[in-house]
């Protein structure tokens, strides 16, 4: 019974990631051998990416004599990046899947069941522990460290011994999120949570490795005790591998081995009460009040932004550009312009950039701006609910409308305040902006916003799948990457034209801003009235009938 609810399982998520519906055929050999190529070059991209990134940081290492340091370092990010990436797939999958009730009414084992849900999630864990523990070892490799055989079998039972304690640490984080919606009408913001306070540990981790460089050269001993205590199975698995040393290997498989055992074990006993518990959520009582008219832009576009706020994927996929924009704009206001101020010299040569900080920084909001893709997924995440609003006795430009501006007016209230920021962040620094500056930062910003929700709109009308299985498929398709890439066109060439021909020609950044951002109020016109023509009209008469 077991092998067929694996089966199953891996079929299933097979199925999802080549796109594949409920009802419709499975995905063909060929869809399936597509993916194991895309997922073999995936891992050897990492590979790349990791010699790359932390190729000094194990030369660092190897050279101070404490080489098993880089792969514990490796080890603890592997545990962070599973975390992110199945945390919410260990919540659904294993805790909330739909089928559970009806495999509990079967004659099958709860042990079996959720064997089968952690064995899909341990598959998913495995394939990030090959690809980062295998990046280590040939990055370890590529700079200067040495493998023999012990240290190279090692290395492979760790790669499968890892993701038993990440598979561990997702299903207690997932039942405990579990567990907290239950009580919870709206889920939305604890997982949005979640997942800010996830990639923010993450990129602080990221950041700071130099400094735990620094701490290993001036006072190693205080970052070695960590990893004697509280980090000490990460300190196993870096002797085993990089000593070959298989008594540590022993401790470091206990490590990952005795937990997940506990950990199943409680599952499987208390399985039936967790995944049959009711919500205890207190409903929404319906309140008689008096009903306001509104236009049908305004209805839709309201439509559209309960849809954003009611998921935590869509948010967090198609949404974190406006988080960028905003932090980027405090973190300047905190810590002044330095960073961007010393690339902008480099690529300038004019060793002062001071007075046209103001204009730079709109050019960076620009290009920030790109991140949010709300629009750009906004017909796709539709679906199969696409005929409601065909049906409805409305125009195909005011749908089109409602979808752009679902994305504007979250846009463009987040640039304005990231303006404001800067410029009370020039402002203290002394720098007095004159009218062109200040009106750059304020309006190529908006501009490049609205650019992002029309070219959004218009490239899903034509190019949009209508068939994605669930909203979290369509906000990570390509359709959300093809207008950043556009805009990243649109305001960068203007900015490379000007360093590479017009500085020299006596044209000033604050009168090249003005130009890129007439031209690109001009895109947004054209695209504006594209939306209420005849073509967007036939287009969208056709649209999911393919």
């Amino acid at each position: 019974m077991l092998k067929i609810l694996l089966k199953n399982r891996f079929l299933a998520l097979v199925d999802q990631f080549t796109g594949q519906s409920k009802g419709k055929k499975a995905a063909s050999i060929g869809a399936k051998a597509v993916m194991v190529i895309l997922g073999i070059l995936v891992i050897v991209g990492v590979f790349f990416l990791m010699n790359a990134l932390l190729g000094n940081m194990c030369a660092a290492f190897i050279q101070g004599g404490v080489a098993w340091l880089f792969f514990a370092f490796v080890a603890i990010f592997e545990v962070i990046i599973s975390l992110l990436l199945t945390l919410f797939y260990a919540q659904g999958a294993v805790f909330e899947a739909k089928d559970n009730e009806l495999l509990l009414s079967m004659p099958i084992p709860p042990s079996a069941i959720l064997a089968s849900r952690m064995g899909t999630l341990y598959f998913l864990n495995l394939f990030i522990s090959l690809a980062t523990l295998g990046g280590a070892g040939y990055t370890f490799v590529n700079n200067g460290g040495t493998l023999g055989t012990a240290s190279i079998l090692i290395l492979a039972l760790c790669i499968l011994l890892l993701p038993l304690f990440c598979t561990m640490l997702s299903c207690l984080v997932g039942w405990l999120v579990s567990f907290i919606t239950r009580h919870m009408r709206n889920k939305t913001p604890i997982q949005l949570a979640l997942y800010l306070i996830g990639f923010g540990a993450f990129y602080f981790g990221m950041q700071n490795i130099n400094e735990k460089l620094k701490a290993l050269q001036t006072d190693p001993e205080g970052l070695l005790q960590a990893f004697r205590t509280w980090l000490y199975p990460f300190q196993s698995l870096g002797r085993a591998v990089a000593e070959g040393n298989f008594l540590q290997m022993l401790i470091f498989a206990a490590c990952c081995i005795i937990p997940f055992s506990i950990v199943y074990y409680i599952l499987s006993a208390s399985f039936i009460s967790i995944v049959t518990a009711r919500s205890s959520a207190k409903k929404a009582t319906y309140e008689a009040t008096e009903l306001k008219g509104s236009s049908v832009v305004s209805a839709l576009t309201k439509k559209d932004l309960t849809r954003f706020f009611n998921s935590s994927s869509y948010m967090f996929n198609a949404g974190l550009g406006l988080l960028y924009t905003i932090g980027m704009a405090l973190l300047a206001l905190i810590n002044g312009d330095s960073i961007t101020k010393g690339l902008v010299d480099q690529a300038t040569g004019t060793g002062d950039v001071g007075a046209a900080m103001n204009v730079i920084n709109a050019f960076l909001l620009s290009l920030v701006a790109g991140v949010t893709s709300i629009s750009a997924v906004s017909l796709s995440a539709e679906a199969k609910n696409l005929w409601i609003l065909k049906s409805m006795p409305v125009r195909a430009k005011e749908v089109l409308t409602a979808k752009f501006m679902s994305h504007f007016v979250l846009a463009g209230p987040a640039s304005i305040l990231a303006s404001i920021l800067y410029l009370i962040s020039s402002l203290t620094r002394g720098v007095s902006p004159d009218a062109l500056s200040i009106a750059v930062l304020f309006l190529l910003p908006l501009a490049a916003n609205l650019f992002c929700a029309l070219s959004g709109v218009v490239f899903n009308l034509f190019y949009g799948k209508m068939d994605y299985p669930n909203i979290t498929k369509a906000t990570k398709s390509a359709a959300s990457i093809v207008p950043m890439l556009i805009l990243l066109v649109v305001i960068g060439l203007p900015g490379a034209i000007w360093i590479m021909a017009l500085k020299d020609a006596g044209l000033s950044i604050q009168l090249m801003g003005i130009i890129t951002t007439v031209f690109v109020v001009i895109l947004d016109a054209l695209m504006y009235v594209f939306l209420g023509s005849a073509a967007a009209q036939k287009r969208w008469d056709v649209l999911g009938n393919q």
